[in-house]
């Protein structure tokens, strides 16, 4: 804000008699108007940065150990679980972002584990960005086992993948044009648009080792809404919901089962609990 002030004598002689005889009253005008600019300069944005937390601890080291069960629409399957670990292992440059590598490991008995994945994450003002190859097995529709298979490239990307501080946010959009899929032993096309969304839901009490956290539950949404040979109209949804805990990260993840058309054929879900963790030096 700029004050320009024009003087003479007589007017500022003027001005100075009226001044002192109404000190009071013009400092409580410029007051008021001191808390007008303020207000008015003030942050209207209609989502406020949360605190800071950490939803994903990087330090290496770092490891999560969790019991993994099957679902189907009406719940577990299993009624033995597998295990999942999950270790933060250093970092790699990787599109230009110096990420932190994750590597997955699972077991039946806890004593003899494989290799099975590798993801990577970066964080930057407290969102959370991961490559864009973990949504291959999230939202995988190869089914070797139904003769099932609608290949879908991702863009070699980063992903906005958890934002604390944003009621919802778009992941990605793919448009797919006459891809060629594997349907019950027959080849077809398919013509369809996928939209991947993400979305911060509530907060829940959690139980870990005896403690009580508050879990912030994030929602990571897929649709596929298309067309098969240009006809058949074909829908596929599925949900993957994460339960983060500040200076845990992963509590529980959870990803719905779903029917594929046509084919009648269920895509089992998983749930996988956190059961152990240990923070990196």
């Amino acid at each position: 804000m700029i004050f320009v002030a024009c003087f003479n004598s007589g007017f500022y002689q003027q001005f100075w008699v009226i001044n002192m005889k109404n000190t009071h009253f013009i400092t409580v005008c410029f007051l008021a108007i001191s808390l007008l600019l303020a207000a008015s300069c003030s942050d209207d944005s209609p989502t406020k940065p949360s605190a800071d937390k950490t939803y994903l601890p990087t330090t290496n080291g770092t490891y999560w150990l969790s019991e993994v069960y099957t679902l189907d629409t009406n719940g577990r399957l299993d009624t033995q679980p597998y295990y999942d670990s999950l270790i933060v292992s250093g970092t790699e440059t990787k599109l230009e972002k110096l990420a932190n590598v994750f590597n997955g490991f699972i077991s039946q008995n806890r004593s003899q584990w494989s290799a099975n994945r590798t993801e990577y994450y970066y964080i930057e003002r407290n969102k959370i960005y991961t490559h864009s190859d973990i949504f291959k097995s999230i939202f995988g529709l190869k089914l070797d086992e139904a003769n099932f298979d609608l290949p879908i490239e991702y863009p070699n990307e980063w992903y906005l993948f958890i934002d604390p501080n944003s009621n919802s946010w778009q992941i990605d959009t793919l448009i797919l044009s006459d891809i060629p899929i594997e349907l019950l032993g027959t080849t077809r096309s398919v013509d369809a648009t996928i939209i991947i969304r993400g979305s911060k839901g509530n907060t829940e009490t959690v139980t870990f080792k005896g403690q009580q956290y508050t879990a912030q539950i994030f929602n990571i949404e897929f649709s596929l809404d298309g067309k098969v040979d240009k006809l058949l109209p074909v829908k596929i949804s599925r949900k993957l919901s994460l339960w983060m805990v500040d200076g845990l990260g992963f509590f529980k993840t959870k990803n719905e089962s779903f029917i594929v058309p046509y084919i009648n054929y269920m895509v089992l879900g998983m749930e996988r609990n956190l059961i152990d963790f240990h923070k990196g030096e």
